[in-house]
């Protein structure tokens, strides 16, 4: 399942959504980071 960045998180801050699968667990990652200050 890929869920489409929403501009509720561009509204937070955060530019990058990444997706990963932890291999031990197979449970879906979400990574959010943050976007830098000055932009």
């Amino acid at each position: 399942m890929i869920v489409p960045l929403s501009n509720e998180f561009m509204d937070q801050g955060y530019i990058n959504m990444k997706y990963e699968v932890d291999e031990k667990t197979s449970e879906l990652v979400i990574k959010l980071e943050p976007k830098e200050e000055g932009t």
